[in-house]
């Protein structure tokens, strides 16, 4: 119940920051090259966070961390659409 969700806003806040400080790390890819390894990157990353999850009680870290590369990937991919578009 409530715990839980107070469990859950402390590990999404403390992934948000982290993720800020990534972002402000790594520039924005706009090199089509370079999005492809970003992309398979992400989904190689993705692929193995799935299978380390347990069938039942899954850590709202874990669950967050999922919900992140999932939405990197997402952005990876409509970022190369883009790119992709701009060039035909």
């Amino acid at each position: 119940g409530a715990r839980l969700n107070d469990c859950v806003d402390r590990s999404r806040r403390r992934m948000n920051s982290k993720r800020q400080n990534r972002s402000l790390k790594r520039p924005m890819n706009h090199n089509p090259e370079d999005l492809k390894v970003e992309i398979a990157d992400l989904e190689g990353r993705l692929e193995r966070l799935k299978a380390q999850l347990p069938a039942h009680s899954i850590s709202p870290a874990m669950m967050i961390e999922l919900d992140e590369l999932e939405e990197q990937l997402a952005a990876a991919r409509q970022r190369f659409a883009q790119i992709s578009q701009k060039n035909d």
